[in-house]
């Protein structure tokens, strides 16, 4: 049994794959083996001639079914992820390897940080969050970032509860908050891979997207295990803030009844919320079209 296996969903994007094949091949550490999941797209030939890759095909599209499939034909003890459009540094391996053996290879998530590239050239280290004494592990993650490409989970605890592809976005946070509810999670501040941030996310901005976030979350949220954990300004915060944003990027975008709707949604997730500047400015930016649209007609 390797130690590692890193899992790749990949989609008709042959050139980002390469960088990131190389990227795992030339980790430090070497017990791992690789699973390049060909997600619905063109077929991929083996051209690294490497023994540790094996390429599978998933059908069903979408990123996280062929994550599952690769959870599900996975030989390592550790399970580790990278989307094609990332990449690793040497040491990515090597720093998860440290921090599982030093805590006895507990059954956990782990997790390491992330440099953060745009497309504009824009560089951001994620900082490392020292967890407050008084958050729960739960509490932790909704105030800090765990990007993909930086987790690593015990195979049980993969084979136990997975990626849920019928849900259409956050499935990452969606997993990492089931799992966090009830196995610990362990943290290094080591930077050790970089997350190309595009345009092309299934996370990016967008009106439909804050709604089907505020869905998702919702119904998460309802779960009691994680109602139990999780405290509820942190809860009502996640949500607020998709409200928000809808209110200032799309408010005008929104029929009176909807807006509304989402209005009195942010004030009871955040009562103070009608005090604030932001809040009469939300008013004002769903009304402008209205006046503006007034004096073309005078």
């Amino acid at each position: 049994m390797a130690f590692f296996t890193v899992i790749t969903p990949t989609f008709n994007r042959p050139d980002l794959l390469n960088r990131a094949v190389e990227s795992v091949l030339n980790q430090e550490f070497k017990d791992f083996e690789y699973l390049i999941v060909n997600n619905y797209s063109l077929s991929i030939a083996n051209k690294w001639n490497d023994s540790r890759i094996r390429i599978l095909d998933e059908l069903k599209p979408g990123a996280n079914n062929a994550r599952n499939q690769g959870i599900n034909q996975a030989r390592g003890k550790f399970i580790c992820f990278l989307d094609d459009d990332d990449e690793y540094y040497s040491n990515h391996l090597l720093e998860m390897h440290r921090l599982i053996i030093s805590q006895n290879e507990k059954v956990a998530l782990y997790r390491t940080l992330t440099k953060i590239e745009s497309e504009q050239g824009e560089i951001k280290i994620q900082p490392y969050n020292i967890k407050p004494i008084h958050y729960s592990n739960l509490d932790h993650i909704y105030t800090t970032l765990i990007v993909m490409n930086c987790v690593c989970c015990h195979h049980k605890i993969l084979h136990k509860l997975t990626f849920k592809s019928s849900i259409p976005i956050a499935q990452d946070y969606h997993l990492w908050t089931r799992i966090v509810s009830e196995f610990p999670l362990i943290e290094s501040p080591e930077v050790t891979t970089i997350y190309h941030q595009t345009p092309n996310s299934t996370s990016s901005t967008s009106l439909s997207n804050y709604f089907k976030y505020i869905e998702v979350f919702s119904n998460l949220f309802q779960d009691k295990l994680i109602q139990n954990q999780l405290k509820k300004e942190l809860r009502n915060d996640r949500l607020f803030k998709y409200h928000y944003w809808i209110l200032m990027d799309f408010g005008n975008q929104l029929s009176f009844i909807k807006f509304l709707k989402v209005l009195l949604s942010a004030i009871k997730l955040k009562p103070t919320f009608v005090f604030s500047k932001d809040f009469l400015k939300s008013i004002f930016l769903f009304l402008k079209p209205a006046k503006q649209l007034t004096l073309c007609v005078v």
